[in-house]
């Protein structure tokens, strides 16, 4: 009988020890309620998971610049200044409320075509908000009407730019210099500081050195000189000792070499070659990495009227030089601070506009374009930009430093003009 109580106590114990477990599992199946917590009026309340933040669209910006052909030495550069600018918004600013920053860059390889075909995918497959381009004249105007009759702000990346251009093109924005005002900085240098009363000009057929002559006769009689010899070359030139041999004859006191890209380091040798006397003064398509690589010692001398000497900048530069030799272990020259301003100047004017999340609309690029026209001094890399309805370049003759090189690298003088 004992023996038998025994037996039904063991299988009575197995079979609960059996069924905890489905009981447990059958639990665990049924959906989990909220918890509930007591409010001030004495009764419960459910608490609710948070539901998780979503990300917010980045800003894209696009950049249609010169990294193959003879503008391969400016957008090489441009692209540098581009991305320290990108990392720079993202990782010290955090974005720009809640959205981080992109760039999407393209090669237009110093092609006018190529550069049209890449705003075009930049426009209508990669929906950009603003394109830097290009890095030489005729890329630059090829892109401008497209740009502006899309509504996307354009950051010019060349001073090919002149009133009659913008007020044509109200998106588009300069982070160079007019020519006009690269004239009347060049001239106020070779007056004063050489005393030249006769110049030379050796410049580029296209569309940036065919500005020269034009925008240097309209500041002559301000500084009181003449032009005495004025020749041109292709940009497929690969010599032009001809010219310099032409500008030799005229005996000028000082020449101005205006170009950009790849030709004005052929055209310096060929100086030294001839072992010319007279002072070469250089324009801002030289302030570049590549011109020196290019030209190595016969840059020897060389003065440029440029905005920023990497290895000893202006206060208002140091924020850029920092972040650029961080990333890259060098220093930026002037057309690495033309990608660095372009991105800066739209991501102030979409910071001032509180950082909207809805930017594809017609409503939102006129405001983004009258924000970034109402800039007003605005410290940056190369000027501090003031804007205006008639004046999208927003930089100042006082913005200027004068740049020569020595021993292979730029060095600031103290000339102001």
């Amino acid at each position: 009988m004992k023996r038998q109580k025994w037996v039904t106590l063991t299988l009575a114990i197995v079979v609960i020890l059996l069924a905890v477990p489905l009981l447990m599992s059958a639990c665990s199946s049924e959906e989990a309620t909220p918890t509930s917590t007591p409010n001030p009026t004495g009764t419960t309340q459910a608490t609710k998971t948070p539901a998780p933040t979503v990300a917010k669209a980045p800003y894209k910006f696009g950049a249609s610049i010169a990294l193959t052909g003879a503008g391969a030495p400016l957008g090489t550069a441009e692209k540098k200044g581009i991305e320290t600018a990108v990392d720079y918004i993202n990782k010290v600013w955090g974005g720009i409320n809640g959205h981080q920053v992109q760039a999407i860059i393209y090669d237009d390889k110093t092609s006018p075509d190529q550069a049209i075909a890449n705003v075009n995918k930049l426009i209508f497959e990669d929906k950009v908000i603003g394109v830097q381009g290009g890095s030489n004249g005729g890329s630059t105007l090829a892109i401008a009407p497209i740009l502006n009759t899309n509504k996307i702000v354009q950051m010019t990346c060349t001073g090919v730019v002149s009133p009659a251009v913008e007020s044509t093109y109200a998106y588009e924005f300069q982070t160079a210099p007019t020519q006009y005002l690269n004239a009347d900085a060049t001239l106020a240098y070779i007056t004063k500081a050489w005393g030249a009363k006769k110049i030379a000009v050796l410049h580029a057929s296209d569309s940036y050195g065919a500005t020269a002559i034009p925008t240097l006769t309209a500041v002559l009689q301000k500084y009181g000189v003449q032009i005495v010899s004025d020749q041109t070359y292709d940009f497929t030139d690969t010599d032009m000792t001809a010219q310099w041999i032409k500008i030799r004859s005229a005996n000028p006191d000082a020449a101005i070499l205006w170009g950009s890209g790849a030709p004005p380091a052929i055209a310096i040798k060929n100086a030294r070659t001839l072992q010319l006397t007279f002072p070469i003064m250089g324009t801002l398509g030289m302030a570049s990495q590549g011109f020196l690589d290019s030209a190595g010692i016969a840059s020897q001398g060389i003065t440029i009227p440029a905005f920023i000497v990497g290895d000893n900048p202006l206060p208002r530069q140091k924020d850029f030089v920092d972040a650029y030799h961080a990333k890259f272990n060098a220093y930026p020259t002037f057309y690495d601070s033309m990608g660095w301003d372009g991105v800066m100047l739209m991501a102030n004017a979409l910071k001032r506009m509180g950082g909207p999340d809805v930017v594809d609309t017609d409503q939102f690029r006129a405001a983004f374009q009258a924000e970034v026209q109402a800039t007003k001094d605005l410290p940056l890399a190369s000027a501090a930009y003031t804007m205006s309805p008639t004046d999208h370049t927003g930089i100042k003759l006082s913005d200027y430093v004068y740049i020569q090189v020595n021993n292979g690298k730029f060095e600031r003088l103290t000339f102001t003009p």
